[in-house]
């Protein structure tokens, strides 16, 4: 378990990582228009409370075993991936055939 643990970190962490360029590039893209910014910045704050506070009901669900981690890890990663997702879809893309900003995230 430790070391799908560890793998499971790096997985979150790299997520992490492609969620905060993908929000960058977004606020780059709509940076003439600040409305646009500070609610995507809002929507950042809100949504780190928010995936805390739901993995961390999914921890307290495997509190008795020793599988918790694992299964708070893989809630973390599942969230900012589809995250990532979202942003992708509302924000880098575009209503005609005008390829995105980014890439769709995998």
């Amino acid at each position: 378990v430790d070391t799908l643990g560890h793998l499971l970190a790096l997985l979150v962490t790299a997520a992490d990582e492609q969620l905060s360029g993908y929000l960058q590039a977004a606020l780059q893209r709509y940076s003439d228009d600040p409305a646009v910014v500070d609610l995507l910045q809002e929507s950042r704050n809100a949504w780190m409370n928010y995936r805390k506070t739901y993995c961390d009901a999914v921890y307290q669900q495997w509190s008795g075993g020793s599988i918790r981690g694992i299964m708070t890890g893989s809630c973390v990663l599942q969230l900012t991936q589809q995250r990532t997702l979202q942003i992708w879809a509302d924000f880098l893309t575009y209503m005609d055939s005008t390829p995105p900003v980014l890439p769709k995230p995998e």
